[in-house]
């Protein structure tokens, strides 16, 4: 058996990169109980195509110790992934698991393990949380677990964004939870540490449909190649802790192009349409009524607080005259800001302004629960938009989302996930189950973008009575329920033919929908493809669909079979991971390697979310010492090819020849994990913080994530200056722009006719703020559209033109011409 070194991009100084010696002994790293940490590393290697993306985790496990362990190890992956795969390589020989149904995949484990022999276990223990069980580790043992799984990107207005978790925090649990349900979660909650041995290798490829701008990140610093549409990426230093989301923001040449790709998998063809529809601007007629609920709870404490607060300023000020407001915070409790909803205008929104930046992270636990049941009954008529600021720390996801499905009919959510490691199935569930559109904000990242374009869908209607002609019979779409449509957003759709129909290359799907001007439609042309990545995608929605009650009756409508039924033909039928389904392998020994005694329990101990509970601010990446790179080096054992899942450009580039490239009871042996009040849970989850402060760790890196104002255009800050009414109190900002000196700015305002009588500085300021807007940020119209129809709407009311009613606009383009 052969070892290997991935590749990775050169860099300018390069780092040489400690191999690991087998035959020198590891040394002894402990976790927080004093018991050795039989993880040495995670590698995660992968390449996208457009959105569709190909991960594989692997994780290298050595037992140090002098007798056989069993390791668990908790670990996240995208809420959006697609688990299709789990190899085991270990002494030369390659196992691969099989799914089958939880309970049974348990008993097949819990039996080997009884037995002497090898097993390994892969469960889903929530959509967005997993555990990997290696059974039986024998004294000097190595083994490395490869978990494939499958993910999409998210779409934006300047490319795709990338969000891969790599921390669990520890989560809220509400004291009104069950024995039973307690239980559950103290199984699953992984033991937490202030520091671990172990560390996190990046190695992927992307290929986009336009040539790749620009690659960067506000989580860690990179190490990137471009080629054209192809970018190869890493880890600036190669490994870093796993202590937050990995965040990849990559910019194209051009915008996104609809698509429809048909693959056939087990006897029926499966179609992926993606559509980026552009709609007509429509004007609202009517006054909005919004809630901004607001996470005040002591885990927001630092970065995510503050970042909330301007997140709900910004949404103040996006607001127009006429439009209801009011504003919850919640912890423990709830509270509302006013005693009713506010009607918007300057003095409520500098009464807001000023409650809001009071607001402390000081309510205790996350009973979000209770807060969204308080919001629903405040709904007296019409409908109401809801604002979500939330880290999502919380381990009633099931019935939070349930509420929102059950009560939230007249209601739209638009949530943000804040913070580091913002529990992605919380927020983009809420977003799903309240028709609306999640947005993560990660600390550093610069939040107007994010508030102006939610802002704009939340102003804008969107798509309604959406159907798709797909031009055969009997189609099973995924998901069931239309998702919201909004100008620049994507709409994904899978959709699964009857057995023996068939997509030819240049059928088109059509999409057809009424817009806020008139109907709509959009032909899209299909190609056939290759691979699994289209069925797998179709088959996860639906296992979704069935989980959540949303799938459609066929047939007899009488109640025989549960939701979860379905779920697991669908799961077991495309061998995927699910809520009720597991991948498991056992390894049959030999009499002479049995193992001869019980297995001790080892559970792999993880880092807290940095930042978590207001523990230090957000910098750079914690990177490992070269001490513990010597224990794991980036290696595998053997070539991608023999695992039989990657294509062959995917295995260039991963062997490095390419340039660019249920369980209803836990096991007897298995230790209870210290049970306790929720406060105590998240108190212990973070106990060896001395003085509450995370511990330093060794190693530097000379690149950091970009500061909140590092490379964004200045039109954000000419946004921020817009007031209630809509005018742009900016007269020093349009000034620098135009180049312009004070002088100057006052000859040309005075030169205005205002029959309204409103002040000249601030209407040449909005005027020469919406011509910046039009000229130099076209490209960020999305973001800013909202706030330039509010100026020009306040333009018109001042009934300002150029000297002797002169055209307004015809007046200042001959006066300053291009902004300098």
């Amino acid at each position: 058996m052969t070892t290997k070194e991935y590749p990775h991009p050169p860099s300018p100084a390069p780092t040489p990169k400690p191999r690991f010696d087998p035959a020198r002994p590891a040394p002894i790293l402990v976790s927080p109980a004093g018991e050795p940490v039989p993880l040495l590393g995670v590698v995660m290697e992968g390449r996208f195509q457009g959105c569709a993306g190909e991960v594989a985790v692997r994780q290298r496990f050595r037992n140090t110790e002098a007798k056989p362990i069993e390791v668990t190890y908790v670990f996240p992956l995208p809420d959006n992934a697609s688990v299709c795969d789990l190899v085991i390589e270990q002494d030369g020989r390659v196992l691969r698991a099989q799914v089958e149904e939880r309970d049974k995949a348990f008993e097949l484990y819990d039996e080997a393990l009884a037995s002497g022999d090898g097993a390994f276990l892969l469960d889903q223990e929530r959509p967005n949380v997993f555990q990997v069980s290696v059974g039986s580790l024998l004294p000097g043992s190595e083994v490395v677990v490869t978990i494939r799984f499958l993910m999409t990107a998210t779409p934006t207005p300047r490319g795709l964004r990338l969000m891969i978790p790599t921390s669990i925090s520890p989560r809220y649990s509400p004291p009104t939870l069950s024995a039973a349900e307690r239980a559950e979660i103290d199984r699953t909650t992984p033991p937490y540490a202030g520091s671990v041995p172990y560390g996190l290798t990046l190695d992927l490829a992307f290929e986009a449909h336009a040539p790749i701008r620009v690659v960067e990140s506000p989580s860690h610093p990179l190490r990137t190649e471009l080629d054209g549409p192809r970018a190869r990426v890493a880890l600036g230093q190669g490994m870093t802790a796993p202590d937050r989301d990995l965040v990849i923001e990559i910019a194209t040449a051009e915008p996104h192009r609809p698509g429809a790709v048909a693959v056939e998998a087990h006897g029926r063809d499966h179609l992926l349409l993606d559509l980026f529809p552009e709609l007509p601007e429509g004007e609202r007629t009517t006054p909005r009524s919004v809630a901004i609920l607001v996470d005040c709870s002591g885990s927001m404490d630092g970065d995510s607080i503050d970042q909330a607060r301007r997140a709900v300023e910004l949404c103040l000020r996006a607001l127009s005259e006429g439009d209801r407001f009011q504003i919850f915070r919640f912890g423990s409790r709830h509270q509302s800001l006013f005693p009713g909803f506010q009607t918007f205008s300057q003095a409520t929104l500098d009464a807001a302004v000023d409650r809001v930046r009071q607001m402390r992270a000081d309510l205790g636990g996350t009973e979000i629960l209770g807060a969204l049941a308080a919001v629903f009954d405040a709904v007296d008529e019409g409908h109401l938009d809801v604002i979500v600021l939330t880290d999502g720390e919380v381990s009633n996801e099931a019935e939070v989302l349930r509420l929102v499905a059950v009560r939230g009919g007249r209601c739209r959510i638009f949530p943000f996930g804040i913070g580091a490691g913002a529990s992605e199935h919380l927020v983009a569930g809420l977003a799903r189950q309240g028709h609306g559109v999640a947005e993560f904000i990660f600390p550093g990242e610069r939040i107007e973008p994010k508030v102006l374009r939610q802002f704009g869908r939340i102003d804008s209607p969107c798509l309604e009575n959406v159907t798709i002609d797909w031009g055969h019979r009997g189609v099973e779409a995924a998901p069931v329920a239309m998702p919201p449509v909004f100008d620049g957003d994507a709409l994904t759709i899978a959709g699964r033919l009857p057995a023996g129909a068939r997509f030819a290359d240049d059928d088109r799907v059509v999409v057809r929908a009424d817009g806020p001007t008139g109907p709509l439609e959009w032909s899209v042309a299909v190609r056939r493809g290759e691979g699994g990545a289209v069925p797998l995608w179709w088959a996860r929605q639906a296992i979704r669909d069935h989980e959540e009650g949303r799938a459609p009756r066929r047939g007899s409508r009488q109640e025989r079979g549960q939701p979860e039924e379905k779920a697991v033909q669908v799961a077991m039928l495309y061998g995927l991971l699910s809520s009720q389904t597991s991948f498991v392998a056992v390894e049959e020994r030999a009499a002479d390697r049995k193992a001869g005694e019980p297995c001790e329990l080892r559970r792999v101990p993880v880092l807290v979310t940095a930042g978590y509970g207001g523990r230090g601010s957000i910098q750079a990446p914690a990177f490992l010492s070269s001490a513990i790179a010597n224990v794991f080096s980036v290696q595998k054992s053997m070539p991608a090819r023999a695992l039989g899942w990657l294509s062959s450009e995917v295995c260039n580039f991963l062997d490095g020849s390419a340039s660019m490239r249920k369980r209803s009871s836990p096991s007897p042996r298995r230790a209870p994990q210290p049970s306790g009040s929720p406060s105590e849970i998240q108190r212990k989850a973070c106990e060896s913080f001395p003085a509450g402060k995370p511990p330093a760790r060794s190693g530097k890196t000379t690149a950091s994530p970009p500061k909140e104002s590092a490379g964004m255009p200045p039109f954000l800050d000419l946004l921020a200056t817009q007031n209630a009414e809509g005018a742009f109190v900016a007269e020093s900002v349009t000034r620098q722009v135009w180049a312009l000196s004070k002088k100057r700015f006052l000859a040309l305002a005075e030169a205005l006719q205002i029959p309204g009588g409103e002040n000249p500085l601030v209407v040449l300021a909005t005027l020469l703020g919406l011509r910046w807007l039009e000229m130099l940020a076209a490209d960020q119209e999305p973001v800013w559209r909202l706030a330039a129809r509010k100026a020009r709407a306040w333009l018109r009311k001042t009934q300002a033109t150029g000297p002797d009613g002169e055209d307004l606009w015809a007046w200042l383009e001959r006066e300053v011409g291009t902004p300098g």
